[in-house]
């Protein structure tokens, strides 16, 4: 009982390999409770073990009791779901398609529903990501993690306005960390968006002082730097573009729109060769061919 308490209290604080670790001596002293082998299956889960968690769902016993059967069937669900999320990690996506479909013809589960549609993600189709998160919120309306998918869902669309909706009324009801993040990360992409329909437009005054606004309130974010970045460009001013984007690259080397400022800047000054290091610590870290090719044209653009 102590160790049960025990793994119970280091899962609710998120220590799930001691909780994991815990589980089984508690096992070891009760071999016939199955919470206990619950337990250290979901702990499993989280630490992104499935192999692990399949073994011991595959040597437990199915459950007699109502209670208890209906939590063995929502953990080998999310075992289904941590499955299919080993395989979409691994870029099968085929593979994690049919793990994720196959699931959800014996079972329609919300679990499973967002792993699909964070699958649909991966591969920019947002219409229909929305949509089978939004059939998991249909099967349990308090689910968080679909919620968030909705959100993100919409933002990737654009609709700026409905995400910031959705996302406010989610932190506001349950004001957890991640929640609050997503409404945060909302508001500044589509102050980003503003600013960039400002400069566009032709009004860069407008566009500097919505992006001032919201590096004041976040000033290390590097999406807003870069966004800066490309402002800095536009006014005609490439060595202080040159220099946030440098200074965002120096935290994230492989930071795609700092690469692409920094490139701008540099060309814009008549110094390709300055930026080619940078584009060689990408290349480094991410082993990216494309990466490549930009320092080959950097070095052409250098003769």
């Amino acid at each position: 009982t102590l160790l049960n308490g025990l793994a119970d209290t280091l899962s609710a604080m998120g220590d799930h390999e001691g909780a994991a670790e815990t589980y089984g001596p508690a096992r070891d002293i009760d071999p016939n409770d199955p919470w206990l082998t619950l337990g250290e299956i979901n702990s499993r889960i989280r630490l992104q073990q499935p192999n692990r968690a399949r073994w011991l769902l595959d040597h437990m016993d199915v459950p007699e009791d109502a209670a208890t059967r209906t939590a063995w069937e929502r953990t080998a669900m999310s075992l289904r779901r941590a499955e299919a999320d080993q395989l979409a990690a691994l870029g099968d996506v085929r593979g994690a398609y049919t793990a994720y479909t196959t699931a959800l013809d014996e079972r329609a589960d919300p679990t499973l529903y967002t792993g699909l549609a964070g699958l649909y993600m991966s591969r920019w189709q947002y219409g229909a990501a929305q949509a089978y998160y939004e059939e998991a919120l249909a099967l349990d309306p308090k689910f968080a993690e679909a919620e968030r998918g909705v959100v993100s869902a919409l933002a990737a669309r654009g609709e700026y306005t409905k995400a910031q909706r959705r996302a406010g009324a989610l932190s506001a009801k349950n004001p957890l960390p991640d929640n609050i993040a997503l409404a945060e990360r909302v508001a500044r992409e589509h102050a980003i968006q503003e600013a960039a329909t400002a400069a566009v437009s032709g009004n860069r005054e407008l566009s500097r002082r919505i992006l001032e606004d919201q590096l004041e309130s976040y000033p290390t974010n590097p999406e807003l730097k870069v966004a800066m970045a490309a402002l800095m460009l536009d006014e005609g001013d490439p060595a202080a573009a040159y220099a946030a984007s440098a200074a965002v690259l120096a935290d994230d080397p492989r930071h795609p729109g700092a690469l692409a400022a920094l490139e701008a800047s540099a060309l814009q000054q008549h110094k390709a060769a300055d930026a080619i290091p940078f584009f060689e610590a990408a290349y480094a870290e991410s082993g990216e061919k494309w990466l490549q090719d930009e320092v080959l044209a950097l070095e052409l653009a250098g003769l």
